[in-house]
């Protein structure tokens, strides 16, 4: 009786934002490509995506570079030698991958590659 009275007084609960949002968001009928790309970064992080022109060469560098460093890194760990040819588990050679890349984005003159912070100032990895 305690059980189900409780569950009464849940329901009529009034929702939260996030409790109308989530099960919008899996809503299989809902087609949320008309969201620019642009404005979701901006939303969720405050930073803002520019376009570039695949036309001006300066604009084009930056596709450019990131092609030519993941090459490299590809390269450096699909080496005999590279310490993910000893991991035992495969999502542990995803910090080989992300560091590598970094470290060779940083040395692109122009380009600077990070992990995101918090509000806090602290650097944000996922788990």
């Amino acid at each position: 009786m305690l059980a189900s009275a409780a569950m009464a007084q849940l329901s009529l609960a009034p929702k939260r934002a996030v409790d109308q949002l989530i099960p919008w968001l899996l809503d299989e009928d809902r087609q949320l490509r008309g969201v620019p790309f642009s404005e979701v970064i901006f939303d969720t992080t405050g930073k803002k995506v520019f376009g570039f022109d695949t036309n001006n060469p300066v604009d084009r560098r930056v596709p450019k570079a990131i092609s030519a460093a993941c090459d490299e890194t590809m390269k450096r760990l699909n080496a005999p030698d590279s310490a993910i040819q000893n991991v035992d588990r495969i999502n542990e050679v995803s910090s080989h991958f992300e560091g590598t890349l970094r470290e060779l984005l940083n040395a692109t003159v122009g380009l600077h590659c990070d992990l995101p912070l918090t509000s806090e100032h602290k650097v944000q990895r996922s788990g």
